[in-house]
């Protein structure tokens, strides 16, 4: 369709399956998701849904927020990152050009697995740590998905500047 890039803003979607659950003791914990992080998985599953269901043919998926800006040629260096990781480690399992869950660039066929992973273990992290767990054959779920010769590839480079608070 020649599209390159879609904003989401999702009324509707997968609602924490967890909700009502104990709350961690420590809520500021980066570790174990309150219902606010758990929600906010869930709105990333929505997300991975709608591209799956609207755009079966993909090539690439990259996260990335609202408060976050791209350099001025993100664009040519993604494209220059997704070549050269290519040639250097055929069929990867994700790219990364930024930090967090922004700037993970992952190939569209694996989506499904990854969005089923994000579900299913959205009370065990939080989303941008499930995704580097799937991606980087942390968790046994992405090591059986992506097998031993699938890898992830980091761009030496961060392309994305954070404007919004922590």
């Amino acid at each position: 369709s020649g599209e390159t890039g879609i904003h989401f803003e999702s009324k509707q979607g997968v609602k924490d399956p967890f909700k009502g659950h104990q709350e961690p003791k420590d809520p500021n914990s980066s570790d174990i998701p309150g219902s606010v992080g758990r929600q906010h998985t869930c709105d990333i599953v929505t997300q991975l849904t709608t591209v799956i269901e609207k755009w079966p043919t993909c090539d690439y998926f990259m996260f990335m927020e609202d408060d976050f800006v791209l350099c001025d040629r993100a664009m040519e260096a993604i494209s220059h990152v997704i070549s050269k990781s290519d040639r250097y480690s055929p069929d990867w399992s994700a790219l990364r050009v930024s930090f967090g869950l922004n700037g993970m660039v992952v190939p569209c066929k694996d989506l499904p697995a990854m969005r089923d992973f994000m579900f299913a273990k959205s009370s065990w992290r939080p989303a941008d740590l499930l995704a580097v767990y799937f991606v980087g054959k942390i968790a046994e779920e992405g090591a059986a998905h992506f097998g031993e010769d699938r890898r992830v590839s980091v761009y030496r480079y961060n392309i994305m500047d954070h404007i919004g608070r922590v």
